[in-house]
């Protein structure tokens, strides 16, 4: 799961090749019109020369604004982490939130969307959003992570019989996404639900196959999946260990939540044992 994947304001380096790329084309556009107007009476030499007046004008005018543009959002995002931080996934953060992506939200945005709510633990809110969704204008990855985000949701919230309804249903999608194997995080859901059905050894394959990608808060999500793992099989000193390895990997409040919760499932195991 791509949770909380919003887009950024670019770097200073990318405003630059993009207003790079636009002034090309578009000092093109106006020595062309400077040409036609006076008559067409400039020679080739002369052309090139207003060319790339136009050029360097383009390139300084596109690279301010989009370098002030980029300042502005960046200042959008710092406000939507500051609430956050300060509040979680309060109605004020999913209306920050929405603004900043630009309604109304396309289906793709709509599936991001989705996927933030989901982070907060508004897991039936999450597949509301998705009810939303022209699933025919997805493409084949989106999907894939349509139903990810379905079943994601309904393992969090432990219910059964839901997820396993949307496997079965959506079974093909998550084969497809397998077979390619682009998506880990579709990897890590089909692990938690294998652990939700007592399968641990698959869990724990497809956890470990998960970790491949180099991704910190994927990491952190497979370590306690296999917490959990080791913890039904009773290695309750490996099932602590990972509890520790996923906090120094942790990126989310959901996450630092699901930690505290499988820390307090091995205390008690302890306390049994002593």
């Amino acid at each position: 799961m791509k949770l909380h994947v919003i887009s950024k304001y670019n770097s200073l380096a990318k405003n630059l090749l993009l207003s790079l790329a636009s002034s090309v084309v578009g000092a093109y556009g106006l020595m062309c019109l400077v040409w036609v107007v006076t008559g067409l009476k400039y020679n080739a030499l002369t052309c090139v020369k207003i060319y790339l007046v136009c050029d360097l004008l383009l390139l300084a005018g596109l690279f301010a604004v989009s370098c002030a543009f980029s300042y502005q959002r960046k200042k959008e995002l710092d406000r939507i982490t500051d609430r956050y931080a300060q509040f979680g996934s309060d109605d004020e953060y999913f209306r920050m939130l929405k603004a900043y992506m630009g309604e109304p939200l396309s289906d793709s945005k709509l599936l991001l969307y989705a996927s933030c709510h989901l982070e907060g633990g508004r897991y039936a809110d999450s597949r509301k959003v998705l009810e939303n969704i022209d699933f025919s204008k997805l493409d084949a990855d989106e999907q894939e992570e349509y139903f990810n985000i379905c079943l994601y949701s309904a393992i969090l919230e432990n219910n059964k019989e839901l997820a396993n309804d949307i496997y079965f249903k959506a079974r093909h999608y998550f084969d497809r996404a397998v077979m390619a194997g682009k998506n880990r995080y579709i990897l890590h859901t089909l692990g938690m639900f294998c652990l939700m059905n007592g399968k641990l050894e698959n869990a724990y394959t497809l956890f470990m196959s998960a970790m491949r990608e180099r991704n910190v808060s994927l990491k952190c999500e497979c370590d306690i999946g296999l917490g959990h793992c080791y913890l039904a099989s009773g290695d309750k000193e490996s099932a602590k260990e990972m509890c520790y390895t996923a906090a120094e990997q942790a990126v989310t409040r959901s996450q630092a939540m699901r930690i505290r919760e499988l820390m307090i499932l091995v205390e008690e195991e302890y306390r049994k044992s002593s």
